[in-house]
This record gives C-alpha cells, structure tokens and sequence, in this order.
C-alpha cells in the first residue's frame, strides 16, 4: 500500500504564545491545549483576545472544520473545530492541519489521526519526563496510508455506521441509570431533604466495619487482583480493564480484602472524582488500595440501596463540599464519611428497590454486552485500516 508523509497532504501549522495579560471577556477565542479532547475541540473556561488584534494575528486564525492536534501534555489528541466556536486563534503547542492533496478526504484524515494507533505512536515520539512534548517536524514524516477515494468513502461509511450504533448503545445504557436515579427518588424522596420524614442516622450508626486499604505496591503477578480508584466509576460500578495484582500476607489480608457486597469508596482523588462509590457485588475476593474505604453495613441496610444513595447528585454534590483540597488531591477521610446523615427507610422496601436494580441490570448488561462488541469491532477494523 502507498504511503505519504503527512507534511505532504497537509499544511501543519504552529500556534502564537498569546499574553494571558492581554485576554477579554470577548473577542477572537483563543484554542489551548485544554480545549482539544479526543475527538472534538470543547468550549472549556474560553479565554479571548481583543477584536482589534486580528491584523496582527490573521496568520493564527482558524478556519471551521480545522485539524486540531495537542502537542504538549496529552499529546496527540485530535479535533475538528466548529464553526460556533469561530472566530478563534491557534495558541502555541497546538498544532493545525490543513488538509491540501485532493487525493484525501478530511473525514478519512481525521478518523485516522483520532485512531488509538495515532495517539500510541504521538506518545512514542514525544519528549520530555514531567511532560511530554510532540515536535511538528515529527508529525510532517508521519507515513499516511492511502487509499482510493472510493475505498475511503467506504472506510468512512463503515465507521460511521459502528459510531453511531456506540452512541446508540451508550444513550440507552445512560438512560437506563438516570430510569435507576428516578425510581430512587419516587421510592426515597431527595436523601438530603428526606420529605418521606424516614428514620435517619450517621453512617457510623449503621456500619459494622470501615477500614483502609493496604498501602503496598502492585506486584506484576500477585495472588490476589488488586482495586485502585481508577477501578471504581463515577456513577458506582467496577471498571476492570485496567487491574493490576498483589501478594499480601495473610496477617494483613482480611484488613484489606473485600467481599460480595461491601461498599467501596475512594477517599482521595481530584476534586471532582473525590467520594467515588461502588458496590462490589463479584463472587471472586479482591484487595483494596489504600485511596479505597471499604465500609460494611448492619443488616437494616441493603447494599445496593446504600450505593445508590452515595450515587445520587445530591449526596456527590455533599461530598464535594466536603472534600478538603491540597494540590491536585482532595481528600475526605473515614471520620468524615461515617459522619454522613443517611435515610433508612424500611429493610422491605429497600429490597423491593433492590429487586428493581436486578431487573434493570439485566437490561443494562445486555447493553453493555453489545457495546463491548461494537468497540472490539471498531478497533479491529481502525487496526486494519490505518495500523
């Protein structure tokens, strides 16, 4: 198969050092690193330049549906810029490319350099310990494989298709969850409020055990698989993707291993990830981190209400509040959570909830099934296509 440098089918230009002393509330929208993301530039804390500089800057203006690629930090993420968020300007370590051979399709560009292949390969070439940095001469010799127009049409149609059956899947697993929130909230009222007037107590009151995680190191083939706080989701799931193991002895094991329905929660993390919660609901015993609280509850608690509870908007915005911050971290430590007001309702009612869950669930897996495979699908064929 042909190969072109990506210099040769693009113009690859280089972004301005704009003076944050000189932003405005209004004017040309500067595009920093922060705002590109995988697969699309977003309007996160927009920073301005005066109108009247444009003159002087007309050489980094962007034009709609530009080629945006980061060059510093999380580099090779890549996006289309939209039109509503013209006029705008490039600042530095952003990298614009402007697709010039009309023997490629933009589409077909832009779903190649959004590729996981792409990313992998920006990372190998960067530079830099604390930071990775991505040079634009790297870029420019980048080999590009080419494809007929047709076959590109076809490529592009082919992972539109699988795209859009992904966010299909992934809008109907989300509604699934807020179906989950809704029935909570007609069953229990808002958790905060409690307009049901249900009997309320401290967490403390209604725990058997709370107890830390172990501290030690992940070890690359230990006996036992080993929770971190990247494990637990944000809206109170296991993510295991990433699992990495450990050896502990048995003195220190039944600190920190957990069991089917214990309550997890990670008590540092950065603000907004802070007071994650997840019900371990896995027949297999794992072992917990040291960032993770594993909390076990007396039996006028169901589980799976209880991690519903902690998921709620109302308890995640409480938590925040709570969360004391150092650099990059925040922090909310056992003493705290159990001083939590919880209600308890009556143990039949939170089964008859918890019997909704079940049903719900196995809708949700079906989903979760189904988009499993499109992703497998997706990556195979982005390998096949531009690996």
């Amino acid at each position: 198969m042909e190969r072109l440098k990506l210099g040769d089918i693009c113009d690859i230009l280089n972004g301005y050092a704009f003076k944050s002393s000189k932003y405005v509330d209004h004017g040309v929208r500067i595009i920093r690193i922060t705002n590109v993301q995988k697969g699309l530039i977003i309007d996160e804390d927009p920073k301005f330049y005066p109108e009247e500089s444009l003159p002087a800057i007309n050489k980094y203006i962007l034009e709609k549906d530009d080629l945006l690629i980061s060059l510093t930090g999380n580099v090779g993420r890549v996006g289309l810029l939209t039109e509503d968020l013209l006029p705008a300007a490039l600042n530095q370590r952003v990298a614009c490319l402007r697709l010039k051979s009309p023997k490629m399709l933009k589409q077909f560009l832009f779903l190649l350099l959004d590729s996981d292949y792409f990313e992998i390969q920006c990372i190998h070439a960067s530079k830099g310990i604390a930071q990775k940095n991505l040079s634009t001469e790297w870029l420019k010799d980048f080999p590009i494989p080419m494809y007929s127009l047709e076959k590109q049409s076809e490529i592009i149609e082919k992972l539109g298709i699988i795209n859009r059956l992904i966010f299909l899947s992934q809008k109907a697993y989300n509604q699934l969850n807020l179906l989950i929130k809704s029935r909570f909230i007609e069953m229990f009222g808002d958790p905060i409020l409690n307009p049901k007037h249900w009997q309320e107590a401290r967490i403390a009151d209604v725990v058997t055990d709370v107890k830390y995680g172990t501290s030690k190191s992940a070890d690359e083939e230990g006996k036992y698989k080993y929770l971190r706080m990247n494990n637990l989701t944000d809206d109170g799931h296991l993510n295991l993707t990433d699992l990495k193991y450990i050896n502990i002895s048995d003195s220190e094991l039944d600190k920190c291993i957990v069991h089917k329905g214990d309550i997890l929660f990670n008590r540092t993390n950065s603000a907004e990830l802070v007071g994650k919660t997840a019900l371990f609901d896995l027949d297999e015993p794992m072992v917990i981190a040291g960032y993770i609280i594993r909390i076990r509850l007396k039996e006028c608690l169901s589980p799976v209400f209880f991690n519903t509870f902690m998921n709620t908007p109302a308890l995640k915005n409480k938590l925040h509040g709570m969360a004391k911050g150092a650099v990059n971290q925040a922090n909310i430590n056992a003493k705290e959570l159990q001083s939590i007001e919880i209600v308890v309702p009556p143990i039949s009612l939170q089964l008859d909830f918890e019997n909704f869950i079940q049903q719900v669930d196995k809708s949700r897996l079906a989903v979760q099934k189904s988009l499993d495979k499109l992703e497998i699908l997706k990556k195979s064929l982005m390998q096949q296509y531009f690996g």
